[in-house]
């Protein structure tokens, strides 16, 4: 079985400023894998952690998919984001 791995990480939007918008990190995420794991949402190394956990239980690493996304990001950040992180 493949696990896919996800850790989403929580941005909460701020007043806009002068037109522009702006979120910040709330430093916490949550992880989830194909499988069933789901932590819930807990702090962003914690769930990290949690994620690098699963993926290395046993002997030998389990096939996998590590992806991150920003919760609630508005498209033009999850754009930014996207072209800054190669192979996204």
């Amino acid at each position: 079985m493949d696990h896919r791995i996800t850790v989403v990480t929580e941005i909460r939007d701020l007043e806009s400023e002068a037109g522009w918008g702006r979120s910040e990190k709330t430093g916490r995420a949550r992880t989830a894998c194909t499988c069933g794991l789901d932590t819930g949402i807990t702090g962003v190394q914690e769930a990290i952690d949690v994620g690098r956990g699963h993926v290395y239980e046993g002997p030998v690493p389990r096939p996998f998919t590590f992806t991150t996304r920003l919760e609630a990001a508005d498209e033009t950040l999850a754009e930014t984001t996207r072209a800054a992180l190669p192979g996204e």
